[in-house]
């Protein structure tokens, strides 16, 4: 009786442990991806600095700076922007859709899938889909930053915004195609005491059509989707290595020359957020690769091969503690981004000066001087031009 109690206490503070991981984790999730959806719109309104050098015989005439005002209208300019916002959108919907569902049913022991047979079906299909979506955005990221840092002037013309577009709805058609037959294999059915619960068929005349969703969910999900993306970010991870390489050499050798450390300075500015952009993406596909190795290994391997890898006693706290684990890169992903791009934390405290504090921000004060010296630059040209002629 007495180690009985033992566990029943222990099983009850494990399990307040797992609600407080959760209640962390979905607050978190919430408020960043939030903010992060936020400040990526905020930053396609913002005015663009657009700055040009050009050269005539033995003078480097500059051009001032120049800025560009944007249309009320919601265009991403930077493909890494439309790409991360995407994928951050998937990311913000398993967390309502999934991270919810387990949340709530470990708190109050409710599931959203109980209320109906229609909710059932519907809530697997897009909580499945989400989950699938989100690792393919998360390849397809990528694979677009691994090519564009290899062959950045070939991306351009051959990977355009229509075709990369083409590319996702090709992913995501495939998505919900391969996650049609779940309205025909799972129903809400009584699993005892009255209690209804949402389950896949039992129906024996589907149990060759369950198997074969299963092992084809578990190929192309857990197999092909993180084999890819461990592979393209093991490429992309070598090219960034190799291209801060580089640019250290190209950056020496550019300022050595005195006349060309000005278009040196552009191409260095212009590499820095290409790797910003890139380090992002490695950074957020580790988190997810190695959050997802506890519930391959302890939930989905033991499961499906049954290798008994937790006692008993123990799989309720192991079972929520890996289903949790997976979302942290949903939940620390805005977070993440702050940590590694200065542009993007200048970005966020500019939103919420303007949203709670009715403040417009200012100009910076680089952008600020540049259009001090704006009249400066033009005499400058003139008077050289005036110069050589005379």
């Amino acid at each position: 009786m007495g180690a009985d109690q033992a566990l029943a206490d222990a099983n009850s503070i494990y399990r307040n442990i797992c609600v407080a991981y959760f209640i962390i984790l979905f607050s978190l999730g919430v408020v960043g991806n939030t903010l992060l959806l936020s400040t990526l719109i905020y930053k396609q309104f913002q005015p663009r600095h657009v700055n040009t050098s050009s050269r005539r015989g033995t003078l480097q005439v500059r051009a001032p700076i120049r800025f560009h005002p944007r249309k009320h209208r919601l265009r991403f300019h930077s493909t890494a922007d439309y790409l991360l916002f995407l994928l951050v959108f998937c990311e913000f919907i398993c967390i309502w859709l999934v991270l919810l569902r387990y949340g709530l049913h470990l708190i109050a022991d409710t599931d959203l899938r109980n209320f109906s047979t229609f909710g059932c079906k519907l809530h697997v299909f897009l909580s499945q889909s989400a989950i699938n979506m989100t690792v393919a955005m998360m390849c397809i990221f990528s694979a677009h930053r691994m090519v564009s840092m290899k062959w950045p002037l070939g991306t351009m013309k051959r990977i355009t915004r229509r075709r990369l577009n083409w590319i996702i709805i090709g992913s995501l058609l495939s998505v919900l195609l391969k996650q049609l037959p779940v309205f025909h294999l799972f129903y809400r059915d009584e699993v005892g005491d009255g209690v209804q619960k949402c389950i896949k068929s039992r129906d024996p005349r589907l149990s060759v059509y369950i198997n074969v969703y299963s092992y084809v969910e578990f190929g192309t999900h857990s197999a092909l989707g993180y084999t890819l993306l461990v592979c393209f970010n093991s490429v992309l991870y070598y090219t960034v290595n190799r291209y801060r390489r580089q640019n250290r050499q190209k950056s020496i050798v550019g300022v050595s020359k005195m006349e060309d450390a000005e278009i040196t300075l552009k191409k260095t500015e212009s590499r820095r957020v290409r790797l910003s952009a890139s380090i992002v993406i490695i950074s957020l596909s580790f988190v997810q690769v190695l959050s997802t190795i506890p519930y391959f290994l302890l939930i989905e391997l033991n499961t499906r091969f049954k290798l008994n890898l937790v006692p008993v006693e123990y799989q309720f706290v192991v079972y929520y503690a890996s289903i949790f684990t997976v979302f942290v890169n949903n939940a620390i992903n805005y977070y993440l981004v702050l940590s590694i791009s200065k542009k993007f934390r200048q970005l966020t405290w500019k939103l919420i000066l303007r949203v709670f504090c009715c403040k417009k921000p200012e100009l910076s004060e680089d952008c600020f001087g540049q259009q001090q010296e704006r009249s400066g630059f033009r005499s400058l040209g003139s008077t050289n031009q005036m110069e050589k002629v005379s």
